[in-house]
C-alpha cells in the first residue's frame, strides 16, 4: 500500500532527524568539556581566545572524521 510506504519514509525521516540531534548534543558536550576552560568575565567571543576557539575547531573536526569512519566501518564502506 502506498500509506505504508510513506509512513515508513516519515519515520526513516523522523530516525535520521534524532540520530543527527543525538550526534549534535554529543558533539557540544564532548567539545565543551575538552576546551572550554573559562567563561563568565571573559566571554570566549569577547576575549578573543584564539587557542580555545581552535580546540573547538579541532575537537569539530576529529569528531566528524571518527563518525565518517563509523558510518564507512559498519554500513560496509572501505572508502576512508
Amino acid at each position: 500500500m502506498d500509506y505504508e510506504k510513506e509512513l515508513e519514509s516519515v519515520v526513516q525521516t523522523k530516525s535520521q532527524q534524532a540520530q543527527f540531534i543525538q550526534v549534535s548534543l554529543e558533539l557540544t558536550d564532548k567539545c565543551w568539556e575538552k576546551c572550554v576552560t573559562k567563561i563568565g568575565n571573559n566571554p570566549i567571543s569577547e576575549s578573543g581566545d584564539t587557542k580555545t576557539a581552535g580546540c573547538i575547531t579541532n575537537c569539530v573536526k576529529n569528531f566528524l572524521q571518527m563518525q565518517q569512519v563509523l558510518v564507512a566501518k559498519f554500513s560496509g564502506g572501505h572508502n576512508q
